[in-house]
């Protein structure tokens, strides 16, 4: 049970990382976010980065992203053009670190069983 548990709070973790990276304003930054979550998984570090070996076409790209096709084609050849990512043989070669979250990160309280007053 104790496994299932993780593997449940381990989903949950992605699927709100997902959701946060559907924020980004710029589809340049959240494309590159997306790369890097599919990095952690998948990803394997190499001299020149980070390689991806996942095969997914921009349709697929900008239903994760939350962005149509062609704007994810005009996004990936952008940082293609400005050498933060490469693609070699099916291989998404991460070469510039992810976007840095921008502002304040909101606090987040413990959790208390129902009934426990709130803690100040």
């Amino acid at each position: 049970m104790a496994g299932l548990h993780a593997r449940i709070g381990e989903q949950s973790e992605r699927l709100a990382i997902q959701l946060v990276i559907c924020q980004i304003p710029r589809v340049e930054d959240r494309l590159l976010a997306l790369l890097w979550l599919l990095a952690e998984s998948w990803g394997r570090v190499t001299p020149a980065g980070t390689a991806v070996p996942v095969s997914l076409t921009h349709e697929a790209l900008g239903e994760l992203i939350g962005a149509r096709r062609s704007t994810v084609t005009l996004a990936l050849k952008a940082l293609t053009e400005r050498g933060a990512i490469l693609r070699q043989d099916g291989t998404w070669l991460l070469v510039e670190s992810p976007p840095e979250p921008i502002g304040e990160m909101p606090s987040v309280q413990e959790p208390r069983l129902l009934g426990d007053p709130p803690s100040s």
